[in-house]
């Protein structure tokens, strides 16, 4: 027992002796990472324009398109190791540690650098975005339709490249230039007059191009009908404010909630 605390007596009295720091394989390794994490990233980089080119390849419409440059970008990381012994990098000590920084700095950067690229200003493939109705749906000879569009696209809408075919009821068509359209900011307008009061239904194709010739065509119909509002009341001579006036509309001249009214002379 005794011989155990003289034992144990001794070890403490020994002076603590600090590791020697090995400068020279400190300076190597920090060398290597740096080199290793400076690969990774332009590799990442690389990957980011080849996997931009297979998303312009593919098209819009394509639903493989993220799940193929992401196959992509995930087989070609095999290579990073490559990558380090072709340029003589020595990875006996390379541990599990510096593979995850590795990796992670491959993922980030092609993912930003992927995002930046794909979308406005650099790129840009998503057709505009178009709203088109025609007010009101049905209406009467003598008056007017308006059609009111809303056009909105990432980098902007080319007004000389806005146009719009008009077919009657009996098949003749009518082309409408961009000089006939009222422009808003945004919205888009034209008003069709019918002077030879044509009854029945019209069909109208608005065409929208982007500044990157992106097309999209919307289509809608309305239509002129004597009878789209017609008072119904039983007699219209002699009106008292006990008569009740009951006014039929077609349900097609709007969607929306619309208030009709009666005028007694002119008031």
């Amino acid at each position: 027992m005794a011989k155990r605390r003289k034992e144990k007596d001794e070890d403490e009295d020994k002076p603590f002796k600090i590791p020697k720091f090995d400068e020279q394989a400190f300076i190597k390794r920090e060398r290597r990472n740096i080199k290793t994490t400076f690969i990774a990233f332009l590799f990442a980089f690389l990957m980011a324009f080849v996997c931009f080119g297979f998303w312009a390849l593919m098209g819009s419409n394509s639903a493989f398109r993220w799940p193929l440059v992401l196959l992509v970008f995930i087989a070609n990381a095999v290579f990073i190791k490559y990558l380090f012994l072709r340029f003589n990098i020595d990875l006996t000590d390379f541990t599990k540690k510096n593979w995850f920084v590795t990796y992670a700095v491959y993922f980030f950067t092609w993912l930003l650098i992927f995002i930046v690229i794909v979308n406005p200003p650099f790129y840009d493939d998503e057709p505009p975005l178009v709203e088109v109705v025609a007010l009101p749906g049905v209406q009467e000879p003598g008056g007017n339709i308006t059609i009111v569009a809303k056009i909105t696209d990432n980098k902007g809408i080319n007004t000389n490249d806005i146009s719009m075919v008009i077919t009657d009821p009996d098949g003749n068509t009518t082309s409408l230039e961009p000089d006939v359209f009222e422009f808003d900011n945004t919205i888009v307008k034209y008003v069709f007059q019918n002077p030879d009061d044509i009854l029945d239904e019209f069909q109208y194709e608005l065409t929208v191009k982007d500044v990157s010739g992106i097309e999209t065509k919307k289509s809608g119909i309305f239509s002129y009908d004597e009878y789209a509002i017609e008072v119904a009341s039983y007699r219209f001579e002699n009106l008292t404010h006990n008569d009740d006036i009951e006014i039929d509309v077609d349900e097609d001249v709007s969607t929306e909630n619309f208030r009709v009214y009666y005028t007694l002379n002119k008031k």
